[in-house]
């Protein structure tokens, strides 16, 4: 199986790459339950080694509040950008539980510091993040649950990358990183038209959008 990823990966052609992509993917994903909190459930938090930081399409806030019953504000986040969220979770290693701002509240913690506990507990808890590089696009390896929210804790993977020019980033599915640089010939290009193809295939889609790395922020291009 991994010879068949590697020579559909490295094989001439998007169509064929992206057939590498998502069989890596497929063959990478744990499969774990992502749930609300409820009962008492919210008032077991194990500790703060647990709570990771989860990327969000800003949709996911209202979508999820109104199949809950609750209000976006509710639930613990921060704006990654104009298109995507962070939402606090607790990995509970069988599945991800997602944290209210009371839960938060109740950590007693300094402004700011919230995301770098997740982002420093999100890096013990992956394994070692890896690529696999195909002719112009890399995929971003880190076990299948959490590739797409390494876009919050971008020091964790973003120095392997050694791209040309500057860093462009898509997560079309939650298994999902894609990268590739600006100075990549044809780079770009061909990350979008994967991001596009993988987003409509994915079950647990984010976004077929593409976000370049600048000013230490991903901020999303056209």
């Amino acid at each position: 199986m991994a010879a068949m990823h590697s020579l559909l990966f490295h094989l001439p052609g998007l169509y064929l790459r992206i057939l590498g992509v998502i069989a890596v993917a497929m063959s990478l994903v744990a499969l774990r339950g992502f749930v609300i909190p409820s009962g008492d459930e919210r008032r077991s938090l194990s500790g703060k080694s647990r709570v990771v930081p989860v990327v969000k399409d800003i949709g996911w806030l209202s979508e999820t509040s109104a199949a809950d019953g609750r209000t976006p504000f509710e639930y613990a986040h921060e704006p990654l950008n104009e298109q995507l969220v962070i939402v606090y979770a607790e990995d509970r290693s069988s599945r991800i539980r997602y944290l209210t701002r009371k839960e938060v509240a109740a950590m007693d913690l300094e402004p700011g510091q919230l995301r770098a506990l997740a982002a420093a507990n999100l890096g013990n808890i992956l394994p070692p993040v890896s690529l696999r590089r195909g002719n112009a696009v890399a995929m971003v390896v880190a076990g299948g649950d959490y590739e797409a929210s390494l876009l919050a804790a971008p020091e964790l993977w973003s120095a392997k990358m050694a791209a040309e020019g500057e860093l462009v980033v898509a997560i079309p599915a939650r298994d999902l990183l894609l990268v590739t640089g600006t100075g990549t010939p044809g780079g770009v290009a061909q990350l979008r038209e994967a991001a596009s193809t993988l987003y409509r295939e994915a079950s647990n889609r984010l976004t077929p959008d593409l976000f370049v790395y600048r000013d230490g922020r991903f901020t999303r291009i056209d």
